[in-house]
C-alpha cells in the first residue's frame, strides 16, 4: 500500500483521487479551510482511505491572530469593547 498527500493550493486536479471541487459542492466544506488531502491505495490501485486535512481556525502571524468570521462574531457579541478591524484582533 502507498499513502500520498497533496496540498489543495498549487496541485493539479489530476493528482488527486477525488476532484477537490466535490468537497465544497457535495460536502459543503469551504476549500479555504482545507489544507490538503491524503489517501492510501493498494498495489492494484484501489483506494483504501481518503482523508481531508483542515487548516487550524486560528494562526498566529507576526503578533496578530487571524480569526474566522464565525469566531469574530462570537467574540464581538461576548466582548463589545473589542473593535473589529478586518478580522484581526491585536493582542
Amino acid at each position: 500500500m502507498k499513502t500520498e498527500f497533496c496540498k489543495i493550493v498549487g496541485t493539479p486536479i489530476d493528482k488527486f483521487p477525488l476532484n477537490p471541487s466535490l468537497i465544497p459542492n457535495f460536502m459543503g466544506i469551504n476549500l479555504c479551510s482545507v489544507e490538503g488531502m491524503s489517501w492510501t491505495r493498494q498495489d492494484d490501485g484501489q483506494l483504501v482511505s481518503l482523508t481531508i486535512h483542515f487548516m487550524p481556525i486560528e494562526k498566529e502571524i507576526k503578533g496578530e491572530w487571524i480569526v474566522s468570521q464565525q469566531d469574530m462574531d462570537k467574540i464581538l457579541r461576548e466582548s463589545p469593547e473589542i473593535s473589529q478591524k478586518k478580522g484581526i484582533i491585536n493582542y
